[in-house]
């Protein structure tokens, strides 16, 4: 992980980071290993949703007050709901 972690920031990339829940722990984690691209307006926050969205939210505004860090602040968070289809259902018909 570190490995790549260098090779990120030493790139151009956007990264877009996925978050499939809310909660401090996980942003222990993953908040030192972005924090860089924020910096750089290079990563996004994509939650599976709105209620993570709002939990991530209020998250990173906390971050920003405490570390009075404009990256935070601009960090696009944005919600993606996944859409599941039972394609079984379509199959057992066919039976």
């Amino acid at each position: 992980m570190p490995q790549l972690h260098a090779a990120i920031l030493a790139s151009k990339v956007n990264v877009i980071c996925v978050i499939h829940h809310g909660g401090r722990s996980i942003f222990d984690d993953v908040k030192p290993l972005i924090k860089p691209l924020a910096e750089q307006g290079r990563v996004t926050l994509v939650t599976l949703g709105d209620h993570v969205t709002h939990n991530v939210k209020a998250d990173v505004e906390d971050w920003a007050e405490r570390e009075l860090f404009n990256g935070w602040e601009t960090m696009p968070i944005r919600t993606l709901v996944p859409v599941r289809t039972n394609t079984r259902v379509g199959l057992m018909k066919d039976f």
